[in-house]
């Protein structure tokens, strides 16, 4: 019944940004703003895909993962069903983690589904890209992005304010993107680089070649899981 309540609360909300996201991906994959030109025209759906993957899906999925992390029990008590959730019987720490795993869970599904889409599309239309590809970049985004997931859990964890914790949450995912960009002493830091690096990529066919950069991919998980921990301990700090 909890894992039920938190997946029927959460629904909507992952369906809708799944489906941002597909739409996200589609628009991406079948035309290149830089070039002006349209992918059915081309068939270059590798390089569209490399594009979309390092691009517009990073970027929309680092918001939309923050998203998926926003609720919790103080938000409950700002709309006044948190007692009926304290009521069953199931303790804070068993709702956090039921809530924490499930939107980890959707944030993973939102980033590989996208992924998986750019070889169907290529597939619909005449052309190819390969499933296991797709399935690693979205691997690599749903695993090493984790840090914009907990950005939302700790951002909920904060301010019972629906539109609070999004503004918050979307201002770091934000400073995290730009700084790490900006700054020459952080860019070491930048998730993008870390998750999607492009020196991995062969601009021949378009697709990733060398190590994975599992060195960024740990630390921005690590760091996830710190802030995950942060946000349950300002849960037990809470009178609820």
């Amino acid at each position: 019944m909890p894992i039920h309540k938190v997946w029927r609360e959460s629904r909507p909300r992952f369906l809708f940004v799944l489906a941002a996201l597909l739409l996200v991906t589609a628009a991406s994959t079948f035309y290149n703003s830089t070039t002006e030109s349209v992918v059915l025209e081309t068939k270059d759906f590798h390089q569209a895909g490399s594009r979309t993957f390092q691009g517009p899906l990073f970027l929309f999925w680092g918001f939309a993962a923050m998203f998926l992390g926003l609720g919790g029990l103080l938000r409950e008590r700002a709309v006044g069903t948190v007692d009926y959730t304290l009521s069953l019987p199931v303790s804070r720490t068993r709702w956090f983690l039921y809530r924490a795993i499930n939107g980890a869970l959707q944030a993973l599904a939102v980033a590989i589904v996208p992924a998986l889409a750019v070889p169907l599309f290529a597939s619909l239309f005449g052309s190819d890209y390969p499933i296991g590809e797709a399935a690693i970049h979205g691997l690599r985004l749903g695993i090493g992005g984790m840090l914009f997931y907990s950005i939302g859990l700790l951002t909920s964890s904060l301010f019972a304010g629906e539109f609070t914790s999004a503004g918050l949450g979307i201002a770091l995912v934000f400073v995290v993107n730009n700084s790490t960009r900006i700054f020459q002493t952080l860019k070491p830091l930048n998730l993008q680089d870390a998750i999607a690096p492009t020196q991995m990529m062969d601009t021949s066919p378009y697709l990733a070649r060398g190590a994975m950069p599992w060195t960024g991919i740990c630390v921005s998980f690590a760091l996830s899981v710190v802030f995950a921990s942060l946000a349950w301990e300002l849960h037990k700090l809470r009178d609820f």
